[in-house]
């Protein structure tokens, strides 16, 4: 049944001042009581949320099954308009899926995890597709990557931690508290002063031996000094003829430096 004219004024004057009628409970409600819907005059669903949630609690099953057949049947036309609509709208969506994520991110990042846990085998295909579409770059990046002083940081945290578990020692040692040792002296080798650009993990107490891949263990310490100490414990070490390239206030320095983490583990630091 069509509205009369005066059934149309009235709707229109609602509609100026920011109201609607629900087509199904004829209530009149404000916008934010319907959902957006852009395939109609008034860019709203004819009926108001309350009343499509009742509708869809009842039908949900039909609805579902209806969606999946028509996603299936209009795949590629429907593929065409979303890159269309992203293309137009870059920056609006752009705005929209950042600040969804920011209101939505636990849901999504659960919802994320159960697919992967229920689908490992599609995962699989599809990394491994693209990684046949993409060798080439793949490899390159990934030898790019390991040339860089952030890869060959990383590769390094990958191999002491490997050696840690086997060792099965304790593995504590967050990236903050290794900047903070790498600071502490001075972007230089602990034990040889000299600065080197890529300092390496150098345990005290060598892993082999009990000690442990934390800030109570570790200090930095360039690959020839590394190599040079080996297994050894510093005391040996140090006593060696060998070690003559180390500065002489070597021990004192660690032990000023483990002391100063004791004091702030102590102080609640």
């Amino acid at each position: 049944m069509h509205p009369t004219l005066a059934e149309e004024k009235e709707r229109d004057r609602l509609f100026e001042q920011g109201f609607k009628q629900c087509s199904k409970c004829k209530r009149i409600l404000r916008f934010s009581g319907f959902w957006k819907c852009a395939s109609t005059a008034t860019g709203f669903q004819s009926r108001c949320k309350e009343c499509l949630g009742q509708y869809r609690g009842v039908h949900g099953v039909e609805i579902g099954v209806y969606m999946a057949e028509y996603r299936r049947k209009n795949a590629e036309k429907l593929r065409g308009h979303d890159a269309q609509y992203g293309l137009e709208h870059r920056e609006e969506k752009r705005v929209y899926d950042r600040q969804y994520r920011e209101e939505h991110g636990g849901r999504l990042r659960l919802l994320r995890q159960k697919w992967r846990e229920e689908h490992p085998e599609s995962i699989s295909l599809k990394n491994r597709a693209y990684y046949l579409a993409h060798r080439e770059r793949i490899k390159a990046y990934n030898r790019a990557y390991k040339q860089s002083a952030k890869g060959k940081q990383v590769h390094r945290r990958g191999t002491v931690r490997r050696r840690a578990r086997k060792a099965n020692v304790l593995d504590t040692l967050t990236s903050a508290q290794w900047q903070a040792v790498i600071t502490y002296f001075g972007d230089t080798c602990a034990y040889c002063g000299m600065p080197s650009g890529s300092l390496e993990y150098e345990h005290v107490v060598p892993l082999s031996g009990g000690g442990e891949h934390a800030a109570t263990n570790v200090i930095p310490a360039c690959k020839s000094c590394n190599s040079s100490k080996g297994s050894l414990s510093l005391a040996k070490w140090l006593s060696k003829a060998t070690t003559r390239f180390v500065l002489a206030n070597t021990a004192k320095r660690i032990k000023c430096y483990f002391d100063s983490l004791e004091r702030g583990l102590a102080d609640g630091g």
